[in-house]
């Protein structure tokens, strides 16, 4: 990997600060040059905010050349009301349409998805993507049976047991709920409660050896994916069941085809809304906490 600076530079410094791996340095006054210099290019993640920042497009970079950039739209007045909006109005859908999602559609999904922030710019979020009817059930199946197989264990003495002694640990906060999750894997073996009949859901998973920083990665690719959904007028919610159940029961890994090696992060069950919502609620959340400086 090359990176230089050439004499367009107009010595703003930008480069210094921007760099999050630090690798622009001025020289000490008697090298010989003016110009930034980058002594270690091997350390570069390649998240080309030096280029991109340049005011006098004078940093060369090896993996970014003129066909790798793409200007940036100047933004609407009305951007964050548009965002705001939509986010008001999107609901977590789960009354479909049988009609499948489009390759075209699942594509954009996907491609929106991906300009999510990953650590150190890694971008090792994998999605898998499917809508044979088989592969669904299946995964709907083995989903329940896990669920069924969890609620079992946390309603006998030994879960009762454990949820007393440990309330903070799994077993503890979801007693809790003993009464919604007997309910569900009660239904979920007769009637689809995992998957809602969707005709497609898109799954993000990650190779374990990236670390816990894929996983997290994966989550803010899914809330990327959430809003393109939305945007495109396609219905989705998240497979927390699914998500939950994949760690616990390795079938629903096979179903899907996931690599060896890889996790699942997470998924959506994704559709054309076969409802209309009129109204959205008003939610009440924590308050926020601001650490300002006395003034």
């Amino acid at each position: 990997m090359n990176i230089s600076v050439d004499q367009n530079c107009v010595h703003c410094a930008l480069c210094l600060e921007i760099c999050p791996a630090g690798l622009f340095d001025f020289p000490l006054v008697g090298e010989g040059m003016d110009l930034p210099a980058v002594k270690h290019p091997e350390a570069c993640i390649q998240c080309g905010h030096c280029v991109c920042a340049c005011p006098a497009e004078a940093i060369i970079h090896s993996e970014f050349g003129p066909d790798r950039i793409i200007p940036i739209k100047e933004r609407s007045s009305s951007a964050y009301q548009d965002l705001l909006a939509m986010g008001q109005a999107r609901r977590s859908i789960r009354r479909f349409r049988s009609e499948k999602v489009s390759r075209e559609q699942l594509e954009k999904i996907i491609r929106y998805a991906e300009l999510a922030p990953t650590a150190c710019n890694s971008r090792r979020v994998f999605w898998t993507a499917a809508s044979d009817p088989e592969i669904l059930r299946g995964v709907w199946q083995e989903t329940a049976l896990t669920l069924k197989k969890a609620a079992n264990l946390l309603g006998s003495p030994v879960g009762f047991l454990a949820a007393k002694l440990f309330p903070n640990s799994e077993a503890g906060r979801n007693y809790k709920r003993l009464p919604f999750i007997r309910s569900v894997a009660e239904k979920a073996m007769k009637k689809d409660l995992i998957l809602h009949e969707a005709p497609n859901i898109l799954i993000a998973h990650y190779d374990v050896k990236d670390g816990k920083f894929a996983e997290m990665d994966a989550h803010l690719a899914l809330q990327n994916a959430v809003n393109a959904a939305e945007a495109l007028g396609l219905g989705a919610f998240y497979l927390g069941f699914v998500q939950r159940a994949a760690p616990k029961n390795p079938m629903i890994a096979k179903i899907l085809k996931i690599p060896k090696g890889h996790r699942i992060a997470g998924g959506l069950a994704l559709g054309i809304p076969d409802i209309q919502y009129r109204f959205a609620p008003v939610r009440d959340y924590p308050e926020p906490v601001f650490l300002d400086a006395e003034t």
